[in-house]
């Protein structure tokens, strides 16, 4: 039966009990079930931090570790459990924690995964214990191909490779220098095998690979230069088809393994080859925008319709591309140019032409006017020239000729018909005089805007000008008017034209000005807000500039103006937004460089006020880096804290306090806990002593089972009559006693003892009959013998009965089995023999707990290791017993008192005590003065020693320094130390590490050798 199943029996025996009370033997149990639980959630803990690590195989050999921790969870959930753990909790004794549920499925879903793994473990463990290295490195691969996850495979396998690889790198060496590829491709395939983990040298696999290669290689080389010799006319010839084609020939050579020798020319011919290929390809694609250009002259030239500045546009831009244009287009576009030259002299000569008949006809007219004036003198001929002329619409010649009748006969004047038609032309002429002013002020306008070189008015104000002027020419049949309006309207296209070429020259511009800033800024955004904004003003500026020739410029300028107009505006929004983030963040930080020192007090808030600088703040930020850090240590600061309001501890502490300290070592999603702090070392000091205690405690009953013949030895003094020195007679039950049946005055004693019948004679048992022939009576000896049986056991028994008993009750075992020695130093009554050894076997107990502490206490061990007490003691006359009596007084008076060993082993529980009470707590933090120096920024009253804590190095516990005695200035040798923003500490009035070492009065010699606290300052002592 295993101990734990033992302990379990007990526990459901105790539950079984019809009556239950507090009692050393239940506490007993109750704190070795808590232990075993807890020991084994450490264990489940152990596994699940491997099974997350990917180190199964780990998690699942510690499991199976005696006690196997599946057989343990199973035999720690007995029935009975729960009553059990209620049972304790309701006497207040430990209470065993629940097994971690969690973890335990993990390491039964773990164990079940690796017994897929089985039959190659079980070959790899035979391999390991064969010694075959090469069996293991193979079956090592292969469990790596199936748990890959699992990093210490790796770990095993890489001893084992790097041992062979010397002698595979000789072979290869030697396979190498003979030339045989039988045994270098097999070399190779092993060096290069999967899963491989130390890789061999990279200029002996390239070196292998070339020998293999090495046949093939002179035949690639032999292809590589026929490739080159075909490829450099090739390159001559421009032949296209033919470079492409050996191109990819040469692409199939470089993926040729056994392609190790590059003709030298190989890179720079392949690269001007290639070249040549993109070359050619640009000249094609230049060639077929060509054409597509010519395409679309000619069939701009079959759908007609087009004005001279659109031909000349769309040849001029054909003739930029300077490529040859064939005799037969250039022709027919000269042909046509030469067309619409000829046919504007035309419409010239033709109204020169008009103007002078209008003229001749004009005379013609007042001639026959006249004549009909002449000829015509009676009224009606006269009312009817009158209508005539005004249904012929000669409204000049009825005009001269109704002057010239009001002059010679006025009274046809007055006739209706004449007088309405005079009317109306009076009203003709009101409307011609209309439109002819209408005409004048919409010419002089366009003269006026043509002699300012048609900058005075806008484009939708000249159109207007223009169809105002062409109504009132049409209105006035006023064919010149409309010449002299083409003839401007002419001109002013010709002009736009011009202007259309300058404005699409300027909006480029803008538009490329703008495109490459806007580029520059996402390539390398500005630094600094005023130079961005300076640049984002000065680019409007340059699309202010621009934007009055957009209503000059052609539709794909004024699109990418617009575009990029676009993107202007979007980074200008994006900056306003970012500067307003920026104002805001700037606020904030503000705020938060006075908040931060402020609510140092609170380490919570202290915190998450610097989280949130870090997160906001600008790299380039000084305070930054200097919170982050603090940061980077703040699980160190918040550590320090922990005890700042804990309830005492004594050392060695009482089950309570002990079950509280390993649940704030073992806790687990509660919060900070002391793992990792600068506490954790002296708590786990602490329940070390607590367990040492109990393991003493434990351990001190078993004194009694050490030598049961001791324990159970009983002893009478006798003397012979009329000797003076009494002997011890030794036996290993009481004597009987009885009348003498002859004389009944005499008193017999009998039974089984321990005699020697000389001084060099060892003592043996025998019969009373045979040691005493005489008999043993008081005839002829003097006895004494108690007349209580336990009175008689020896003083041996007496003494470690009594020892033990009053043990149970110690609150400090170490300094209790030192008293012990002590005693036993001064105790006569016992013998020399058995007083040395108990002293070993007590000594013994100290040791494997004190030893690291008090070295004082091997020390003595040694010394009292010497007394031999294998000797026959009974026999005090023995030359053995004489001499281990003498080496025990050697021993006595040159040895190490307990009396100093229990005054430095509670000197160093004080002092741990100590230390773990001070009660630290944050009170303030470093800050920097106007003189850019670290001062104390200290909360809440004056304090007279300061402390730090640091971490020397990342995965090593923190510790504590002083860094100022005095609360105001840096101790010398810390100001390097300290760092912006890093929380001060303060241990509790009274608990500064002077006041610590007066009241224990440890000054420089006692401290000198001692081992201080983890948590003692470390430039304290």
């Amino acid at each position: 039966m295993t101990p734990e199943q033992s302990l379990v029996q007990q526990i459901q025996q105790t539950l079984n009990a019809e009556q239950l009370e507090r009692n050393p033997n239940l506490e007993d149990l109750a704190l070795q079930f808590a232990e075993l639980c807890i020991a084994a959630n450490n264990r489940l803990a152990n596994c699940a931090d491997f099974i997350s690590k990917g180190r199964r195989s780990e998690a699942v050999h510690e499991a199976h570790n005696l006690p196997d921790l599946l057989q343990l969870a199973d035999l720690m959930e007995f029935e009975g459990i729960k009553k059990w753990r209620n049972l304790c909790s309701d006497m207040e004794l430990a209470v065993a924690p629940a097994l971690n549920a969690e973890n335990l499925e993990k390491l039964r879903a773990a164990v079940n995964a690796e017994e897929g793994l089985a039959p190659l473990l079980k070959d790899y463990r035979r391999c390991v214990y064969q010694g075959d290295h090469r069996g293991c490195i193979v079956l090592l691969r292969k469990i790596i191909a199936l748990d890959s996850e699992n990093p210490s495979w790796k770990d095993n396998l890489r001893p084992l490779e790097e041992e062979a690889l010397p002698e595979l790198v000789q072979q290869a060496e030697k396979a190498l220098a003979s030339g045989n590829h039988v045994r270098l491709k097999t070399l190779f395939e092993e060096l290069d095998a999967p899963h491989r983990v130390v890789k061999a040298p990279d200029e002996l696999m390239s070196r292998i690979k070339r020998e293999l290669l090495s046949e093939r290689a002179e035949d690639v080389k032999r292809e590589a230069y026929d490739l080159l010799a075909k490829l450099r006319p090739a390159i001559t010839a421009s032949d296209g088809t033919l470079v492409e084609a050996l191109l990819e020939k040469s692409t199939a050579i470089e993926q040729n393994d056994a392609f190790l020798d590059r003709p030298e020319t190989w890179d720079s011919t392949l690269a001007e080859a290639r070249e040549m290929l993109d070359l050619q390809s640009r000249r094609r694609a230049k060639q077929e925008d060509f054409l597509k250009a010519i395409d679309e002259l000619q069939a701009m030239l079959a759908r007609g319709g087009y004005s001279e500045m659109e031909l000349r546009h769309e040849w001029e831009r054909l003739l930029a591309w300077e490529l040859p244009v064939s005799d037969m287009l250039r022709k027919q576009v000269e042909e046509i140019f030469a067309d619409i030259r000829a046919r504007k002299r035309r419409k010239v000569r033709i109204a020169t032409i008009a103007s002078v008949s209008v003229v001749i006809i004009l005379l013609a007219v007042g001639g026959i006017v006249a004549f009909i004036k002449a000829k015509q003198l009676n009224t009606d001929s006269m009312v009817y020239q009158v209508e005539y002329l005004w249904g012929e619409e000669k409204y000049g010649e009825l005009e001269a000729y109704l002057a010239n009748l009001s002059q010679s006969n006025p009274d046809i004047l007055h006739i209706p018909k004449v007088e309405d038609i005079s009317r109306q032309l009076q009203e003709y002429k009101k409307t011609v005089a209309k439109h002819k002013e209408a005409l004048n002020f919409a010419m002089d306008n366009l003269n006026t805007i043509r002699s300012s070189k048609y900058d005075g008015a806008t484009v939708e104000e000249i159109l207007q000008l223009l169809k105002d002027a062409e109504l009132a020419a049409k209105q006035l049949s006023d064919d010149a008017a409309l010449a002299r309006i083409k003839a401007w309207r002419s001109g002013w296209e010709d002009w736009k034209e011009r202007r259309g070429l300058q404005a699409n020259s300027k909006i480029k511009e803008a538009v490329a000005t703008i495109s490459a800033a806007l580029d520059e800024q996402k390539r390398s955004p500005f630094h600094d807000f005023e130079d961005e904004r300076e640049k984002i003003q000065s680019l409007t500026t340059v699309a202010n500039d621009a934007r009055p020739y957009l209503v000059l410029g052609d539709e794909v300028e004024r699109q990418r103006f617009v575009d990029v107009q676009e993107r202007l505006s979007t980074w200008e929004r994006e900056f306003d937004q970012r500067y307003k983030s920026f104002m805001s963040v700037s606020s904030e930080l503000e705020k938060l460089r006075g908040a931060i020192p402020a609510a140092i007090m609170d380490l919570a808030r202290y915190k998450s006020l610097m989280e949130r600088y870090v997160e906001i703040a600008p790299d380039m930020d000084t305070l930054k880096k200097e919170y982050k850090e603090v940061l980077k240590d703040f699980a160190c600061y918040e550590g320090a804290m922990l005890r700042a309001s804990a309830t005492l501890v004594t050392v060695p502490p009482t089950a309570d306090m002990a079950m509280e300290l390993k649940k704030q070592l073992d806790a687990k999603g509660e919060g900070i806990t002391l793992k990792g702090s600068v506490w954790e070392a002296d708590v786990q000091e602490a329940l070390h002593f607590y367990s040492l205690h109990m393991d003493l405690k434990r351990k001190l009953n078993n004194l009694m089972n050490a030598n049961p013949e001791l324990f159970n030895l009983f002893y009478v003094k006798y003397r012979r009559k009329g000797e003076e020195d009494w002997r011890k007679l030794y036996s290993p039950r009481p004597l009987m006693s009885g009348a003498d049946k002859e004389d009944a005055t005499v008193k017999l004693y009998w039974g089984e003892v321990f005699f020697a019948d000389s001084p060099q004679s060892k003592p043996i048992r025998v019969h009373t009959k045979d040691a005493f022939p005489d008999r043993l009576s008081s005839k002829d000896y003097d006895i004494e013998m108690h007349l209580r049986k336990e009175d008689n056991r020896c003083e041996y028994a007496k003494y470690l009965l009594r020892f033990i008993s009053e043990g149970s009750e110690s609150k400090n075992m170490p300094v209790y089995l030192l008293n012990g020695v002590q005693q036993l130093l001064d105790d006569n009554k016992i013998e020399p023999v058995l007083r040395a050894l108990l002293i070993k076997r007590i000594m013994a107990l100290l040791v494997d707990g004190l030893g690291d502490v008090i070295p004082e206490v091997v020390k003595m061990s040694r010394d009292f290791a010497q007394v031999p007490t294998d000797v026959p003691w009974m026999n005090p006359d023995h030359p053995d017993v004489k001499a281990a009596e003498r080496k025990l007084k050697e021993v006595v008076k040159s040895t190490i008192r307990p009396a100093d060993i229990i005054a430095r082993l509670k000197l160093h529980c004080n002092l741990l005590e100590s230390v773990l009470n001070c009660k630290v707590r944050c009170v303030g933090s470093c800050v920097q003065n106007k003189d850019g120096r670290l001062e104390f920024d200290l909360r809440g009253g004056n304090y007279s020693e300061l402390w730090g804590c640091f971490v020397s190095a990342p995965g090593v516990a923190p510790h504590f320094s002083v860094v100022s005695k005095d609360g105001r200035t840096v101790l010398p040798g810390n100001a390097d130390a300290c760092h912006l923003a890093m929380p001060l500490f303060a241990p509790a009035p009274g608990y500064a590490t002077s006041d610590i070492l007066d009241a224990l009065k440890l000054d420089g010699d006692t401290a000198r050798g001692m081992r201080f606290p983890k948590a003692w300052p470390r430039n304290a002592n």
